[in-house]
C-alpha cells in the first residue's frame, strides 16, 4: 500500500513495512504484552 485509502477500513497504511496493518492503541498494545510477559508496566 501507499496510502490508508488503499487499506479496509480501520486498517492504515505502514509507511515502513508498505503493507496495511490494524491500527491498536497503547492500552490494547499493554493489555497484550501484559498476558504476554504476565507484568505490568512499558519496561519490556
Amino acid at each position: 500500500c501507499v496510502s490508508d485509502s488503499q487499506c479496509c477500513t480501520n486498517i492504515k497504511c505502514h509507511r515502513y513495512a508498505n503493507r496495511c496493518q490494524v491500527q491498536i492503541t497503547e492500552e490494547e498494545l499493554m493489555a497484550q504484552r501484559e498476558k504476554i510477559l504476565g507484568r505490568r508496566g512499558k519496561d519490556y
